[in-house]
């Protein structure tokens, strides 16, 4: 929640923090890297999005630059509507060099424009982490890649460091 606000005024939909896992977070940039690539015919992102018409309104890079358009100020203030605060108060963006599916570049511009938006966003680049490395973390039956184990430290160390007192009694069920 950020600073100064209440609960009551919170919006529940807008998480406390974001943990981003090599994201595709501007769809239509993606899109082209996929082309380039020469995999778009097999991209789930087309349909997924009711064809490329719903790119723009699935971006969360391009949903949070939208929020820019009316402001005359960088006054981070003005992300609030009718109490409401329109970005996470933290976030952190994980991704790496290794990874060719989906590159650095997507995670960096949404760390850009969350920064913006007042948002304490970091991006934490594992250069030997590739896309499926993200989210497939054993080789073979419960042997831990080895490489994995600084990433998880990243994990473990945000969710410590930025989950609210108040919140962490709800963690413990």
């Amino acid at each position: 929640m950020s600073q100064g606000w209440t609960v009551e005024q919170q919006d529940a939909r807008i998480p406390h923090g974001f943990i981003g896992l090599a994201g595709v977070y501007d769809i239509a940039e993606h899109y082209k890297h996929e082309t380039q690539r020469g995999v778009n015919a097999l991209s789930c992102m087309k349909p997924a999005m009711g064809g490329e018409k719903g790119f723009y309104s699935m971006s969360p890079t391009l949903l949070f630059m939208s929020l820019f358009k009316d402001l005359k100020t960088d006054d981070a203030a003005k992300f609030l509507v009718e109490g409401t605060d329109l970005v996470p108060t933290t976030c952190v963006i994980f991704t790496s060099d290794s990874d060719i599916v989906v590159p650095p570049d997507s995670s960096f511009a949404l760390h850009r424009v969350l920064t913006t938006a007042g948002c304490n966003s970091r991006v934490i680049k594992h250069n030997a982490l590739r896309h499926e490395d993200f989210v497939i973390w054993y080789d073979g039956w419960g042997n831990v890649k080895p490489h994995i184990g600084t990433y998880f430290q990243d994990i473990i160390d945000y969710v410590r460091d930025e989950i609210p007192v108040g919140i962490s009694s709800l963690l413990e069920y």
